[in-house]
């Protein structure tokens, strides 16, 4: 119940970054590789879905079930490894092989953020142990500033980024114009 409540109020134990920072990474990673909206919407759940096995996280609230059957392999296993970046990918290739690279970068991004925390990341799982490089703490101000970092590339680059929707929603407010 704690580990819930602290991904709902988004403060984190320490040594998990939360969801908002994997999200907004990913959003920034994925607007930089498409202005599709469907492989937008695949990046920011793939920027995600590492977290699955965690009951209380921001993904598995929005899943029922599915992530209570995956914890029972305990948080930072398999979905936090390069089998679980595999498994992701396969099923991409296999439906929806347009946001392959989406995705498959989006999901990266967790992992590499996961292992700049102190509790690290299983690359290797089931094989030896967690790589950390412990620079992360939820909560603190290393993640304060790279959130901070990560707002402001996006308030710059942003307009860059999503440029190609401009067109597409004037194109809508002059359809609805009439």
């Amino acid at each position: 119940m704690q580990a819930f409540h602290r991904h709902i109020s988004g403060k984190g134990d320490g040594h998990n970054l939360t969801g908002p920072t994997h999200l907004a990474t990913g959003i920034l990673i994925t607007a930089s590789l498409t202005s599709d909206p469907k492989g937008l919407a695949i990046g920011m759940v793939a920027s995600l879905l590492p977290d699955i096995d965690e009951p209380g996280s921001m993904i598995s609230r929005k899943i029922p079930i599915i992530p209570y059957i995956i914890s029972l392999l305990g948080h930072r296993t398999i979905t936090h490894s390069l089998i679980g970046l595999v498994l992701f990918s396969g099923f991409l290739f296999v439906y929806a092989k347009e946001y392959l690279m989406v995705g498959g970068v989006a999901y990266l991004s967790h992992l590499i953020l996961d292992t700049l925390t102190p509790a690290g990341v299983p690359w290797f799982y089931p094989l030896g142990r967690n790589y950390s490089l412990g620079l992360f703490r939820t909560g603190g101000l290393t993640e304060a500033l790279y959130l901070v970092l990560l707002f402001v590339a996006g308030a710059v680059w942003g307009p860059l980024l999503f440029k190609p929707y401009m067109a597409q929603l004037a194109n809508l407010k002059r359809m609805l114009m009439f």
